[in-house]
């Protein structure tokens, strides 16, 4: 496996910039290390591990595609409440409203 480390390095560097290579080099062997028992004995390792490295940057290209950067909390500005918090908000508004009617009413 640390054998591999140069292929690896060097085919993660035409994915990405070199800082982020060595972070993914590092995460291929870390993930590696954590499913080694299913790595097939008769097979080859180099092609094994490419296959862990190219898996794990299209997945942070999928996450970084779904991310929104928001430096200012402009776009948190839009968002609006969560639905539990949003069922709060309507329960007690709605428990407000039955108190003042029935205050109202003379109902207490």
């Amino acid at each position: 496996m640390v054998a591999a480390i140069p292929e690896r390095r060097a085919f993660a560097v035409s994915l990405c910039n070199v800082e982020r290579a060595d972070d993914l080099v590092q995460e291929t062997l870390l993930r590696a290390c954590n499913k080694i028992e299913l790595f097939e004995p008769n097979s080859q390792m180099l092609p094994w591990l490419i296959t862990i490295l190219r898996n794990q940057f299209y997945s942070e290209c999928r996450k970084r595609r779904r991310e929104v950067e928001d430096v200012d909390g402009i776009y948190a500005e839009t968002l609006g409440p969560s639905p539990a918090r949003l069922r709060t908000r309507i329960l007690q508004t709605c428990a407000r409203h039955f108190c003042a009617c029935r205050t109202r009413c003379g109902k207490h």
